[in-house]
């Protein structure tokens, strides 16, 4: 094989390595995300039920959490079937 076309492979397998790492570490942070909104929307149930209204909670500057970004089915899915990522894996 050449040098120019292993220059040209080696370039695109790297291309693709950071692509691959950036889309992981995406789907982390989006996973992370769909987590936080799950809390949220505990922490604001958990309010309304001790006694908080809709209305004080928005006026104190929180968000109603039917605002928020829902998972879809198809993330649901993928949830209840994939196993948990555990704190070392998270960290690779």
């Amino acid at each position: 094989m050449s040098d120019r076309v292993s220059d040209r492979l080696g370039n695109l397998l790297r291309a693709y390595r950071r692509k691959e790492a950036t889309g992981t570490g995406l789907e982390r942070a989006h996973q992370a995300v769909l987590q936080a909104v799950e809390a949220y929307r505990a922490a604001w149930s958990a309010a309304t039920r001790s006694g908080w209204t809709k209305t004080d909670l928005v006026g104190a500057g929180y968000t109603d959490p039917a605002r928020l970004p829902r998972m879809t089915k198809a993330e649901r899915a993928v949830r209840t079937s994939a196993p948990a990522v555990t704190s070392d894996e998270q960290g690779r």
